[in-house]
């Protein structure tokens, strides 16, 4: 994989990734406070929906949505196990 000048592991965060959801959270009891967060559709689902994390996270299974890239596959060797 090349890197391009002035890219960085930086911009692979939730908000950018396919499987990210941006939403909106409000608390119950302040009707204005709102937090923008983001669901994470990689994750499996529980019983209350989709994990919710923030918009600057990120983890190994980021997909960038423009391009589609797996931001960090292929950053470690894969592991074998030898049975």
């Amino acid at each position: 994989m090349a890197k391009i000048k002035g890219q960085t592991w930086g911009t692979a965060k939730c908000a950018n990734c396919l499987f990210g959801r941006p939403v909106t959270i409000t608390d119950d009891k302040k009707k204005s406070t709102k937090r923008e967060m983001c669901e994470c559709h990689v994750a499996r689902p529980t019983r209350s929906g989709f994990p919710i994390v923030r918009l600057d996270d990120y983890c190994a299974c980021h997909v960038d949505a423009a391009t589609g890239e797996r931001t960090f596959a292929g950053l470690a060797p894969s592991s074998t196990v030898n049975a």
